[in-house]
């Protein structure tokens, strides 16, 4: 999920694209600059043995959509998509496996990104998928 995949409906109700779709590229080439979703992609769903690791049933999930969700927020607040610094996808995996998430943007870059949503938008990226929020308290958190 990212801003692309987000529209808005004739009643005002934001309504999402695209759900579960979004897959690695096959073979991946993460040494390209693209548009293709990694950049929103959760560190177990880059990560073939995260399946094992977290006893997971496939790499895709709610809990990767809840990371996903994460950095759509970041990249609504800052109008730049997630690791914008990073030209190359290879430099965005390593970041994103190693544990590295995009540092928050100055006050003066983003005025509206108060502490609170900063901290929603955290909670949406740690490393372990099990310990993020839970898809509905997110958005409730986030529509509160």
């Amino acid at each position: 999920m990212f801003q692309c995949n987000i529209f808005i409906a004739d009643d005002g109700v934001p309504v999402l694209s695209n759900i579960g779709l979004g897959q690695l590229p096959i073979p991946p080439d993460w040494t390209i600059p693209s548009d293709d979703g990694t950049r929103w992609m959760a560190p177990e769903v880059m990560d073939p043995c995260s399946v094992s690791r977290f006893n997971l049933e496939c790499l895709t999930t709610p809990m990767s959509d809840v990371y996903s969700f994460g950095m759509t927020i970041l990249e609504v607040y800052t109008g730049k998509v997630p690791f914008c610094t990073r030209r190359f996808y290879s430099g965005v995996v390593l970041d994103v496996t190693r544990g590295i998430r995009p540092p928050r943007p100055t006050a003066e870059d983003c005025a509206s990104l108060t502490d609170e949503i900063w901290h929603i938008i955290e909670s949406c990226w740690t490393q372990d998928p099990f310990q993020r929020r839970e898809c509905p308290p997110c958005c409730i958190a986030f529509y509160d």
